[in-house]
């Protein structure tokens, strides 16, 4: 089951067609310049090439040591920045103001705690240190 999610997940957001030209003759450098443009890691589309059948075993295999040697498994470079969900949140807003749920209507709607579906769908302000 967990590898029909992979391949679900793979194919959703790296559609094999689509893709494809973007992996022609991998290396790390142009799978870095990939990454920004599809939005995963840079693991991700190394996979994503083997199951493709665009690499080798041993080129699978060689990408891997060089990922792990770049010390990408403990973070990747060219951090991919988190997209924030405006219609969630328009969505979000109008059933609250609009049409008069509470918090704790629309957490079990949610099937959800109350404390829960708030960490999950408000954003707070992030502090700064202001010298």
């Amino acid at each position: 089951m967990e590898v029909q999610a992979d391949q679900f997940a793979a194919e959703l957001l790296m559609p094999a067609k689509e893709i494809r030209p973007y992996l022609a003759a991998p290396s790390l450098g142009s799978l870095a310049r990939v990454k920004p443009y599809w939005k995963v890691s840079i693991k991700a589309l190394i996979v994503q090439c083997d199951r493709l059948k665009l690499i080798t075993p041993n080129q699978y295999t060689g990408l891997n040591v060089n990922y792990s040697k770049a010390g990408y498994a403990k973070g990747e470079p060219f951090p991919i920045p988190v997209e924030t969900p405006s219609l969630l949140t328009a969505a979000l807003r109008y059933h609250l103001t609009e049409l008069g749920y509470s918090f704790e209507e629309l957490a079990a709607l949610l099937l959800m705690e109350p404390a829960e579906f708030e960490d999950t769908y408000t954003v707070r302000p992030r502090l700064r240190l202001v010298k």
